[in-house]
């Protein structure tokens, strides 16, 4: 679903919950991911995928247990996203995030349709 808000918003991005049960959100960091690659860009960040209940992990990768997109059970948030920027080539977004200040901190994923991008903390790369 598109964003036509100022700024990334749970209550307006419903892809940012679960799509099996409609619950949680991202993290902040993970919003400001998503801030600093639309302001970067200046289009649409269209988010794919964000929090998921175990239940829908499950059955969607049961290989992946412990996904960053998975929500934490106290405060209902996930540190991963799934997003495309309209226009842009996933290959340029991911360059844009490898040379971020903050990178040495992101899990980035390497899909032809989409980026992933999660704040776990540690540089990951796929």
């Amino acid at each position: 679903m598109q964003n036509s808000s100022k700024h990334f918003n749970h209550k307006t991005d419903t892809m940012m919950a679960c799509p099996c049960c409609g619950k949680g959100t991202l993290s902040v960091a993970t919003l400001m991911v998503l801030e600093d690659v639309r302001a970067h860009f200046n289009v649409p960040v269209i988010v794919t995928s964000g929090a998921r209940c175990k239940a829908y992990q499950q059955k969607l990768n049961p290989l992946a247990p412990h996904s960053k997109h998975v929500m934490e059970k106290i405060i209902g948030e996930a540190e991963a996203v799934d997003f495309v920027v309209r226009g842009v080539k996933t290959s340029v977004v991911r360059t844009y995030l490898n040379k971020r200040p903050y990178a040495s901190l992101l899990g980035i994923g390497k899909y032809d349709t989409f980026v992933h991008a999660d704040t776990r903390g540690v540089k990951a790369r796929w």
